[in-house]
């Protein structure tokens, strides 16, 4: 089973995660968290897998989250799933470390093959991202 923890400040996105993994029997969501404030105070309660962040939070935004977990550990492995699908914000994304950037217009099974990707040691960019990751070099 694949444990997941998701920051994002909206939380009909965090219920919608929720509610999309039901039946699934290969992830389940640990935990949910509004903020990076929440999520600091609380994820080294869960041996999380993979972290679902948004890339803009408020407080810290989820590059920095980013680096402040790979420096804690450098296997923590990160899907950025966010509305920002410009150019600086997914090479800032890829720059802090993470293993992948999906589009909150994703549907829910690319969410979940990009989780299992990120899990199974690859990298996952959906295809809007990928073009833009491509560009950039």
């Amino acid at each position: 089973m694949i444990k997941i923890a998701v920051v994002d400040d909206h939380k009909i996105l965090r219920d919608g995660i929720k509610v999309s993994l039901i039946g699934n029997d290969e992830i389940v969501l640990v935990l949910d968290c509004a903020n990076a404030e929440e999520f600091l105070t609380k994820y080294k309660s869960y041996n999380t897998d993979v972290f679902v962040l948004d890339m803009n939070l408020p407080g810290m935004e989820g590059e920095e989250l980013t680096k402040l977990l790979l420096a804690e550990n450098p296997e923590t492995k990160v899907l950025i799933l966010s509305a920002l699908v410009d150019e600086e914000s997914v090479m800032r994304a890829v720059k802090a470390g993470a293993t992948g950037y999906l589009s909150k217009d994703a549907g829910t099974e690319e969410l979940i093959e990009a989780i299992k990707t990120i899990y199974d040691g690859d990298e996952y960019f959906g295809g809007k991202i990928s073009k833009i990751i491509f560009k950039s070099f």
